[in-house]
């Protein structure tokens, strides 16, 4: 079976089991264990992934503005939203490449 327990309520735990010293040993290394799991490398990939998200989102705004340029469309933002399957709030949070600033 397993618990899903947050900090304070393992830390109680952990003091309400000073009778049980084999249960307070495994509890204590448990809690320790996962605390000191090294999750710069987790953070990095999630960088990583949402800096790739970012520049092709942007690869397709800037791709749908030249083809509302190419074709004499109107340049709006959901014009832009519709051209690069982007939604609305997206293409407006890119509006100032939209306007050409």
């Amino acid at each position: 079976m397993r618990l899903t327990l947050n900090d304070d309520e393992v830390l109680q735990l952990i003091k309400l089991t000073s009778t049980l010293p084999e249960l307070q040993s495994i509890l204590k290394t448990q809690f320790e264990a996962h605390h000191s799991q090294d999750k710069s490398k987790k953070i990095q990939s999630i960088t990583k992934a949402r800096n790739e998200r970012i520049r092709d989102t942007k690869e397709k705004i800037l791709n749908a503005i030249n083809l509302c340029r190419l074709e004499n469309k109107p340049l709006t933002v959901y014009q832009v939203a519709k051209i690069s399957g982007c939604s609305y709030n997206t293409a407006k949070k890119y509006q100032g490449a939209i306007n050409g600033r």
